[in-house]
């Protein structure tokens, strides 16, 4: 073989040589690329998992608050109710009606409200970087 031509052949090999080396190296930054993702991901879902608790557990306080009311309320009624055996006017059941209606107490929904809130948005967000990966 000419030297021309073993000049050539070794030039070839080194060009596939680099090539190859560039393409395992492209290799290695796209699973660093995904790792990255999914570390990123598994960290939204951990955020939303403790936003759903956060929610179930407030909704148990608005539940346990909203039973206590009510059982408040249905006490107060049945107090009234026993106090008025005799008749009672058409205005005075308004006037009762209205009292009745100055003791039920509705907690604020705003802990509820924001939980949702932020929960939809962490859904989005993962939504948003599940179809950026197309």
């Amino acid at each position: 073989m000419s030297q021309k031509g073993v000049s050539d052949l070794n030039d070839l090999l080194e060009g596939i040589t680099t090539k190859i080396g560039e393409f395992t190296q492209a290799i290695k930054d796209s699973y660093q690329r995904i790792d990255t993702f999914r570390e990123s991901i598994d960290k939204k879902m951990i955020s939303l998992n403790e936003s759903i608790t956060t929610l179930t557990n407030v909704i148990k306080e608005e539940d346990q608050i909203l039973s206590k009311n009510l059982r408040d309320v249905i006490g107060e009624v049945k107090a009234e109710v026993q106090s008025f055996k005799e008749e009672v006017k058409i205005s005075e059941i308004k006037d009762i009606l209205a009292s009745l209606k100055k003791l039920v107490k509705i907690p604020e929904k705003n802990a509820i409200n924001k939980n949702v809130e932020k929960i939809v948005n962490e859904i989005f967000e993962i939504t948003k970087e599940l179809k950026g990966l197309k």
